[in-house]
């Protein structure tokens, strides 16, 4: 049996956890959640882990089908030196982004992935 790609795992679950907190977020900032301020909180964080995760790192063997516009955020993401490579800073940094989620109801199942792509940085971080 061939061995996991965690880098690319975690990599889709980050895109996929940041388009569940967007969704979140913009159903927080309706009138019928009180505190809009968590909403907000969901929207921007939302957007900015998409546009920090949507560049797919390359794999260790094989070829990488680049995502359509992925050079130009991949030019700055690799700017941000060691916050952009290295996956146990990653690991810390959806943990961190994960918690304010969980204090409003429409962001929570968000900040659960969060914490899910969290944990798969961290198996990837363990391995290197």
């Amino acid at each position: 049996m061939g061995q996991m790609e965690w880098a690319m795992w975690a990599n889709e679950q980050a895109i996929a956890s940041s388009l569940i907190v967007l969704l979140g977020g913009i159903l927080g900032l309706t009138q019928v959640f009180p505190s809009w301020g968590f909403g907000l909180y969901g929207v921007i964080i939302g957007i900015v882990m998409f546009l920090f995760e949507y560049p797919r790192s390359q794999r260790k063997k094989g070829t990488t089908c680049e995502r359509m516009y992925q050079h130009f955020l991949a030019v700055a993401v690799s700017k941000l030196g060691i916050f952009g490579s290295n996956y146990f800073i990653r690991f810390v940094l959806f943990i961190l982004v994960g918690v304010p989620c969980c204090f409003q109801l429409p962001t929570v199942i968000g900040g659960m992935c969060f914490f899910i792509t969290s944990i798969l940085y961290f198996v990837m971080a363990a391995q290197l």
